[in-house]
């Protein structure tokens, strides 16, 4: 490099193979996408503020048009949601304006307002509980009977003009057949409730099983999401498909319970066959074994808008395969600052490498026949390698800047040393 830094011809060919943007300073709004269709984006490490200022960027752009659902395991991001009037008033006053209102509900293990399987249909209802199971699985008749008594109970709450949810199905489960067919299938024609109660007792009372099943299945959303009521007046209208259909915000608090993990994935499926639109956002809640990552996040494409957002990825998966799947799958991705090498060796990988050339001058000595003083040979060798675009040691020296990139519109990564929260105040 010469004494005014001009770049040689091997510098220039390096850059433009490299295929990286330096900058001084990126606003944020210009990465967050618009969700007008279904776009995904993730923002891992840095700073927890500025990681959840940006998450309550992309909540701005779905604000009033469509639900939000926050799945986190982050406390400090639904504070700041509770501000968003503060953050953001011009959104806020021109819902206000145009007659809508936001609701916003929190649910978490001292706030346990969810009602597990409102506002589902029946056929995701029972999946929730008996989730499908290929047929030559052993236990599959099994199972298939018992998800016909399941309906049955799912039917009885309808005919008594109850919406399905988990405190009417334990009601009604938990009743004893006498009981059961003197106060809740009055409203049932003879020839309907005879063909309940056989199909109940036979198999030996198999309606046994499903009471168990249907316990079971609370026990593991109890004094997490929800809290068993007293009597079925205390039910509460609070889930995801309800948030939703009322463009309302709502955050669910899992601190990495796969037994909860999995229902919500069963009602998300639930929404998503229905055609709803909402934003999903998944925060530091690690999702690796649940059906929320095998059977939601790994779909070649994802048919509803999600944010991905953690610290670390390595806190939302724990395979690389799934990591780099999900970076694939990213319209926008914002890495901040990341002091574990070998979670930025992950994001290293998903940026990929390029041919860099390298220039080696040997420099020797010799001495000529019949001469006093000798010379020197001078040779500059040429060869090129693999080299990561962005390296791991690049990724843990950010400090106030970010890799963002954008795969969308031709694609461009950008290496910037600042974000700028330009769309705050």
């Amino acid at each position: 490099m010469g004494l005014f830094n001009r770049n040689t011809d091997a510098e220039k060919r390096n850059a433009f193979n490299r295929d990286i943007i330096e900058s001084k300073a990126e606003k944020i709004s210009y990465w967050i996408p618009s969700f007008d269709t279904p776009e995904n984006f993730s923002v891992y490490g840095g700073d927890k503020y500025i990681r959840n200022m940006i998450v309550m960027g992309t909540i701005a752009r779905c604000y009033g048009r469509m639900g939000v659902v926050v799945i986190h395991n982050n406390g400090t991001l639904v504070e700041e949601i509770k501000k968003f009037r503060g953050y953001f008033p011009e959104i806020f006053n021109g819902c206000a304006r145009n007659g809508v209102r936001v609701m916003n509900c929190n649910v978490d293990n001292t706030n346990l307002l969810y009602e597990p399987l409102y506002g589902m249909g029946i056929d995701r209802a029972v999946e929730a509980i008996y989730p499908q199971m290929p047929a030559e699985n052993p236990s599959y008749m099994q199972q298939h009977m018992c998800t016909e008594i399941l309906r049955k109970y799912m039917m009885i709450l309808k005919a008594n003009g109850e919406a399905v949810d988990l405190d009417g199905l334990l009601y009604l489960c938990n009743m004893d057949i006498q009981t059961l067919e003197k106060t809740a299938m009055q409203k049932l024609p003879q020839d309907e409730v005879r063909n309940i109660l056989a199909s109940f007792l036979q198999n030996n009372n198999l309606y046994l099983q499903v009471r168990a099943d249907v316990n079971a299945f609370a026990g593991h959303l109890e004094s997490r999401i929800w809290r068993r009521k007293k009597n079925l007046d205390e039910a509460s209208d609070v889930s995801m498909t309800e948030a939703v259909k009322h463009r309302a915000i709502l955050t669910v608090r899992v601190p990495s319970n796969v037994g909860v993990l999995n229902y919500l994935a069963t009602e998300i499926r639930s929404m998503i066959d229905d055609g709803l639109e909402f934003l999903l956002v998944l925060d530091s809640v690690m999702i690796a074994n649940s059906t929320m990552n095998k059977e939601i996040l790994r779909q070649y494409s994802l048919p509803i808008s999600t944010v991905i957002t953690c610290d670390s990825i390595a806190g939302i998966f724990d395979d690389e395969n799934d990591m780099l799947n999900s970076l694939g799958k990213m319209e926008n991705t914002i890495i901040m600052n990341t002091p574990n090498l070998n979670v930025a060796e992950v994001y290293s990988r998903a940026l990929g490498q390029y041919m860099r050339q390298f220039t080696t001058t040997h420099t020797g000595s010799h001495r000529e026949a019949f001469r006093i003083m000798g010379g020197y040979d001078t040779s500059r060798d040429m060869h090129e390698e693999l080299f990561n675009r962005v390296t791991p040691q690049e990724f843990s020296q950010l400090g106030d800047g970010a890799v963002l990139i954008s795969r969308g519109n031709g694609g461009k990564t950008v290496k910037t040393k600042y974000v700028n929260l330009d769309y705050l105040r």
